[in-house]
């Protein structure tokens, strides 16, 4: 009989017993929340995991050391845009681009953590906002590696403020254009953008220059119960919604080790 691939991860499982905390990828209604409210990924890792397809996490850095995360870390390509060298370790306080790795793939059925959703592919740490930039050096964060990093994923933009126009620069826009024009032998890079976490202050996204780029996908959150969470931004730009936090729980994710990451407390 045919059985469904099911990573052995102890944050994912979701069996009676222990219904697991990832919801984002499997919700069954555990810990409240609302079943079928997910990324519907499960069905798709019959066919395919990750393997072969390099993520770039444009982030304030990535700990390529992680357990979960470093038998998919690629760090021969990896880059520190703000020190200007190979390696992408963040900086004191920086823990975003560790979570937003172990959403895109920290390691699946490894007995270790959660899985990411894709659990088999490769991440390039590349460290671009754990200090300021100039728009050269997001135009190099964007155009770099173009031929084998196949998305970049971008959870960040500019200050939540309500109407705040920002946006990329006339060097960056123009390596936006070069890398979805001729990035991966002519495919194009994949760019995802979120949306803005503004609502409360009356933001849109499509006030935000980069995710309303047409070279990028902008992504929106909703909660584990399937309503917008308080703060997704919304927008006509907005191409994508997925499962984020804000509800009764967050998502479960890797963070950084000891007392540098959001988990600090235990």
């Amino acid at each position: 009989q045919y059985r469904r691939f099911i990573p052995n991860d102890p944050l994912f499982s979701y069996n009676v017993a222990n219904p697991g905390y990832q919801w984002h990828l499997k919700n069954t209604g555990q810990n409240g929340g609302r079943a079928g409210i997910d990324a519907n990924v499960v069905p798709a890792w019959d066919a395919w995991k990750g393997a072969g397809v390099k993520i770039g996490i444009v982030d304030d850095g990535l700990e390529v050391t992680h357990p979960d995360l470093a038998s998919n870390a690629d760090t021969v390509n990896d880059y520190d845009f703000n020190d200007l060298d190979n390696d992408p370790s963040p900086g004191a306080g920086d823990s975003h681009g560790t979570a937003c790795a172990g959403v895109a793939a920290a390691r699946g059925n490894n007995l270790l953590g959660g899985s990411g959703a894709a659990p088999e592919a490769t991440l390039v740490g590349l460290r671009l906002i754990g200090a300021p930039t100039t728009d050269a050096d997001e135009a190099d964060a964007y155009t770099y590696h173009k031929d084998v990093i196949a998305v970049k994923s971008n959870s960040w933009g500019p200050y939540d403020g309500g109407f705040g126009a920002a946006g990329p620069g006339e060097i960056s826009q123009a390596a936006l254009l070069d890398a979805v024009t001729t990035g991966r032998g002519g495919l194009g890079t994949v760019f995802l953008w979120a949306a803005g976490n503004g609502n409360q202050s009356g933001d849109d996204s499509n006030y935000d220059g980069w995710a309303a780029s047409p070279y990028a996908m902008a992504v929106s959150a909703i909660t584990d119960t399937g309503v917008q969470s308080y703060y997704s931004e919304p927008g006509s730009n907005i191409l994508v919604c997925a499962p984020s936090n804000g509800g009764l729980q967050g998502i479960t994710t890797t963070d950084r080790a000891g007392s540098n990451g959001y988990n600090a407390g235990g």
